[in-house]
């Protein structure tokens, strides 16, 4: 198991396992269309099957706002799988809400010059070429990009945080004062380094160690590559940092920054998937972390075995995710027949079958043996949709797969 945003996964089954238990009160809506079951005889238990804002209005905070500012972020920073295909698994992402979230990232010192020049939000994601080990919440054998773990001695990686500034100035200013932060905590030790391709970024290594840094301005973005390879080569590591940076860039382009006004006015569901999403609690907390949506690029950084999630993503043609830490997980899939396929291919990597819940069609479950507890894993698929659920007993499994679907028939016509 990985930690997904905070939330626990499971690649042996190919496909992400809710929280913990939460319960709401609602009654089942609707009527059945022609073809369709009728929903109302489910057995949904005491779980909501409205969509949200149906039964809450969203109250626009500028913390919420930036917590929904940094999932749009996510979207448009770069994946281990789009740098190099080896570097396939998530190690870790961090969500920059605050100064004190950018210090699991960056060098105190180097959070102190950015937030001097007016650090409004950012997001930071590491992939490697090695599993990591979870032998607890956020604990690896790999590596931590900034120096918290112990990597193999062939391990490669690739940390890219990306930082939103009010402007132009503010960014470039903040690139050259992070970096020479940086490079005077050492600055015996240090040396710096050149770019060819981006002579405007500013880099440093140690000599004899196997990682470097580079920073670069680029519109009202900063973006901070660290790079660890297998040998302390200067010029594979350069070659390493341009490659990341190149990937980088382009997905910045397409991403206009954001005004403190925009970000407060932010949507709180633009593509229509938390409504969607079993959230058995009455308020809307948007969370990168525990109440989510995120762009398939997004959903990647914190997936783990991202090169098993992208196969089983595209198959549905998935575009995006909604996660409700003790709801389910959703995904959007091209169109209804691609869903289907989905749903089956991550039925194909299950291991132990469970008895699905009665009277949803297509439904299925499974039986999730952990060291703690064990969980059974539902998936329903309703249109284009798949979701999935868990819980740590079979009935109430299935009262939350039978809520899930209703939800999304509900929300199919209101």
């Amino acid at each position: 198991m990985v930690w997904h945003n905070g939330i626990r996964v499971t690649l042996a089954t190919g496909a992400l396992a809710a929280a913990t238990v939460l319960t709401g009160c609602s009654t089942v809506a609707g009527t059945p269309a022609a073809g369709e079951i009728d929903i109302r005889a489910l057995d949904v238990g005491s779980f909501p099957t409205e969509p949200l804002d149906l039964r809450r209005e969203y109250n626009h905070q500028l913390n919420n706002g930036t917590e929904l500012a940094v999932m749009r972020l996510a979207g448009a920073v770069a994946n281990g799988l789009e740098i190099d295909p080896a570097l396939k698994y998530t190690t870790r992402v961090v969500d920059i809400t605050s100064a004190s979230r950018a210090d699991f990232v960056l060098a105190d010192v180097a959070v102190q010059a950015a937030v001097q020049h007016g650090l409004q939000f950012g997001y930071s994601a590491t992939s490697s070429s090695h599993k990591i080990s979870q032998d607890g919440f956020g604990s690896t054998d790999v590596m931590n990009a900034y120096g918290h773990g112990t990597p193999p001695p062939d391990a490669s990686a690739v940390n890219l945080t990306v930082l939103q500034f009010p402007d132009r100035d503010s960014a470039r200013n903040a690139a050259t004062s992070m970096e020479e932060a940086d490079f005077a905590v050492a600055p015996d030790l240090n040396q710096r380094l050149t770019l060819d391709r981006y002579p405007d970024a500013k880099a440093h290594w140690r000599p004899g160690i196997s990682n470097m840094a580079a920073t670069l301005a680029h519109g009202n973005y900063v973006v901070n590559a660290f790079v660890q390879l297998p040998e302390a080569d200067p010029e594979k590591l350069r070659a390493r940092a341009q490659q990341a940076i190149a990937v980088q860039l382009p997905l910045l382009d397409a991403l206009p920054p954001l005004s403190a006004r925009e970000v407060l006015r932010l949507d709180y569901d633009p593509e229509g998937m938390l409504r969607r999403t079993l959230h058995p609690e009455k308020y809307m907390t948007p969370s990168v972390q525990r109440e989510n949506w995120l762009s398939t690029r997004g959903f990647l950084n914190g997936a783990g075995d991202m090169a098993s999630w992208r196969e089983l993503l595209d198959i549905g043609g998935v575009d995006f995710t909604a996660t409700v830490n003790g709801g389910s997980l959703l995904l959007r899939a091209r169109d209804e027949s691609a869903a289907t396929a989905m749903s089956s291919a991550i039925q194909a990597k299950t291991t132990k079958p469970a008895d699905a819940p009665e009277g949803v069609p297509g439904a299925w479950c499974n039986l999730e043996e952990g060291k703690s507890r064990n969980n059974y894993l539902c998936v329903v698929s309703y249109d284009r949709y798949v979701a999935r659920v868990s819980s740590t007993q079979i009935q109430d499994a299935h009262q939350r797969a039978a809520a899930q679907y209703a939800l999304l028939a509900n929300a199919k016509v209101r």
